[in-house]
């Protein structure tokens, strides 16, 4: 499948398509003892701010929560507050952030972006 092929397959199926800034990043705490071990991951909250909209009823400034599980070696996206990322977004927030998903900051997404405003209009 070709990258258009696969973003014109992802703006199809996703309920939006926004460009974001997260403004807010919180991680679930966890303090370990000799009896409780780390866990093998943890949740990661974010808030975001809609700057761009390609598909969906949100505005710009309208802010979406996303959730993620960050560990090694999955699915999981940690972010980094004031980065911004296209996303594809679900049906439900918060929304689940995902690399296996076509979210991706935005120094990566240039191509999905031109992609993103033909297929807009």
């Amino acid at each position: 499948m070709t990258l258009d092929e696969e973003i014109q397959s992802a703006f199809s199926s996703a309920a939006a398509v926004v460009k974001a800034e997260a403004i807010e990043v919180t991680e679930d705490e966890y303090v370990p003892t000799p009896n409780n071990p780390p866990p093998l991951s943890r949740e990661q909250r974010v808030t975001w701010q809609v700057s761009r909209v390609w598909k969906g009823s949100y505005a710009s400034n309208s802010l979406i929560k996303s959730v993620t599980e960050v560990q090694c070696c999955i699915c999981g996206v940690a972010v980094k507050k004031g980065a911004v990322y296209v996303l594809f977004l679900d049906d439900q927030m918060p929304f689940w952030l995902s690399i296996c998903s076509n979210s991706k900051p935005v120094e990566q997404a240039a191509p999905d972006m031109a992609l993103l405003d033909r297929l807009s209009q």
